[in-house]
């Protein structure tokens, strides 16, 4: 209880001034972050389907290699 107490009085006692600070900081990291997830996401969907291509010439040419 008296640790909930301290924080919310922290809190209060904050300046704004430094809130936004904190949310600019938040916003740049969160920007940050979601291109590095998007080039992520896209460079394993561009590796997933090099992959799928790969497996299907693979099973052509053993198909081939077999006949």
């Amino acid at each position: 209880r008296i640790l909930t107490w301290e924080i919310a009085q922290g809190l209060q006692n904050t300046p704004e001034s430094s809130l936004q600070y904190a949310n600019d900081n938040a916003l740049l990291l969160a920007k940050s972050l979601r291109g590095t997830l998007l080039a992520l996401f896209y460079g394993s969907t561009l590796l997933s389907a090099l992959t799928s291509g790969g497996l299907v010439l693979l099973g052509i040419q053993l198909k081939s290699e077999k006949n």
